[in-house]
């Protein structure tokens, strides 16, 4: 079972986000906040993944994610920036996966399919159609 940390401090996000990571078998852990997500990575790395949201308080997602490359090599990050309103993500150009290095990069409307398709693409279960990749920035999902 892959073992997850979640970043997130919106209720709904949150709900939606282990909804989906649980129901494509991995077992999820909740923070609200980069530093407590950093704090407990120190403490013991029994993560297989790091999924977090850009918007964050205290820390934003983007520098958790160069925090984490950082200091805990092999470990995966996912990024996301779900608009529930919204079915067109923004343009990959202005994506903050550019620069914080994210395995992978969900954005736009939520959709349970766009999780499955970032969990196979990060570990390597097979390759995602939907979302950013880091290594084809131009790929909407």
């Amino acid at each position: 079972m892959v073992k997850v940390l979640l970043v997130v401090s919106d209720r709904i996000e949150m709900t939606l986000m282990r909804y989906a990571l649980e129901n494509n078998g991995c077992e999820v852990e909740v923070v609200t906040n980069g530093f407590s997500a950093l704090k407990i990575l120190d403490e013991e790395m029994k993560y297989d993944l790091l999924v977090t949201s850009e918007e964050l308080p205290v820390m934003k997602g983007a520098d958790l994610c160069r925090a984490v490359k950082k200091s805990k090599a092999g470990i995966k990050v996912i990024g996301m920036d779900i608009d529930s309103e919204s079915e067109m993500p923004r343009e990959a150009e202005s994506l903050p996966s550019r620069e914080a290095e994210y395995d992978y990069f969900i954005g736009g409307a939520f959709k349970i399919q766009k999780v499955a398709d970032a969990l196979d693409f990060v570990l390597e279960r097979s390759t995602a159609p939907t979302g950013i990749r880091r290594d084809a920035p131009n790929v909407r999902g």
